[in-house]
């Protein structure tokens, strides 16, 4: 299937900005469609950022990645001012398998549409750049590399904001939710995937994201969100003594996986 804007590209501009849209054109849609609710509104919000882009790709200087998310994103504010809308990202993405799928959850975590839309409710309301970073690296399934790349920052600052926003989602749905356990377990699970790429050389944090779900919710409270054994065990619903001891068996497990004698509190 043709992409927006790509048979108006073919033989009249650059061929190295044809090969840029074919690379970036489905992930433009796929924002633009979360935003926007339907897929005509979204190929003309693509098409429109096409035509912006390709009047200054010869004058671009720099990255042109960083430049196009901001024309894409800019198109699509201005659609919802002229239709009078606000962003659909929140129905879309609850009701929308994929964009669920991608945060690879277990299933019991997000059992219901309520749970799903307050999900998403709480990402679309992170700030900015927490926002942008979690869309394209959770949601949307970029790497840090290229989330990076489409955002001109750098791949640690990707990782930070990536931390920081499970940190900001777990509070947001922990005070609007009154069992705060369950939400907080939800939030927690969105951390799984992130701390296999915090990994060093022996492997501890894919460790801890392989354990089981109580010792690894301890575990993520205490050592890598660093909320205090009474904190951890308000959020989880559990005492401070329960969540030491659950830490304990972890640490006993994440030795046994790794093959040593112990192992010292990950900093």
């Amino acid at each position: 299937m043709t992409n927006p804007g790509e048979r108006s590209a073919e033989g009249q501009l650059p061929p190295d900005f044809v090969r840029f849209h074919r690379r970036h054109a489905t992930l433009w849609l796929r924002v633009a469609h979360l935003e926007l609710g339907a897929r005509e509104p979204a190929a003309e919000v693509v098409e429109q950022s096409l035509i912006e882009l390709a009047t200054v790709w010869e004058r671009a200087s720099g990255p042109v990645e960083p430049l196009a998310w901001r024309m894409l994103r800019r198109h699509i504010v201005r659609h919802m001012q002229r239709s009078g809308r606000t962003s659909a990202f929140v129905s879309t993405a609850a009701f929308d398998p994929a964009a669920f799928e991608a945060l690879r959850l277990p299933p019991k975590v997000f059992d219901t549409l309520e749970h799903r839309i307050a999900l998403f409710t709480a990402v679309h309301e992170l700030p900015r750049d927490h926002h942008e970073v979690f869309l394209l690296t959770r949601v949307l399934g970029q790497s840090n590399q290229d989330a990076a790349r489409l955002l001109g920052i750098r791949e640690k600052t990707v990782r930070e904001l990536r931390r920081d926003a499970i940190a900001l989602l777990m509070q947001g749905l922990s005070e609007d939710d009154p069992d705060t356990a369950t939400a907080a377990r939800r939030v927690l699970h969105l951390s799984r995937d992130q701390l296999a790429e915090l990994d060093g050389p022996i492997g501890l944090f894919r460790a801890i994201a392989r354990l089981p779900d109580r010792q690894f919710e301890a575990m993520t409270l205490r050592y890598v969100l660093e909320y205090s054994d009474e904190t951890a065990g308000r959020l989880l619903g559990m005492t401070a003594a329960t969540v030491r001891s659950n830490v304990r068996h972890a640490k006993e497990t994440i030795a046994r996986t790794l093959g040593l004698p112990e192992i010292p509190d990950p900093d």
